[in-house]
């Protein structure tokens, strides 16, 4: 069984597992956020994307080879 992390939030201590559900996120992508180092705020706040989504947002590294 994984052990349970606890997160201060808003003024509570929250398992890890429910602030992310409460959040939209799984928790396992709340997790890989905190241990990279995102500000909890962060780590919250940013939203899921498609992969579609995600090259609108930046060019690939393929689209540099054409360059």
């Amino acid at each position: 069984m994984p052990k349970q992390r606890w997160i201060e939030w808003a003024g509570r201590t929250w398992r890890l597992s429910v602030l992310a559900e409460a959040h939209g996120l799984k928790p396992q992508t709340l997790a890989a956020r905190i241990d990279r180092g995102y500000p909890l705020a962060r780590a919250l706040a940013t939203g899921l994307c498609s992969l579609d989504e995600a090259g609108r947002r930046s060019r690939g590294w393929r689209d540099h080879l054409s360059t």
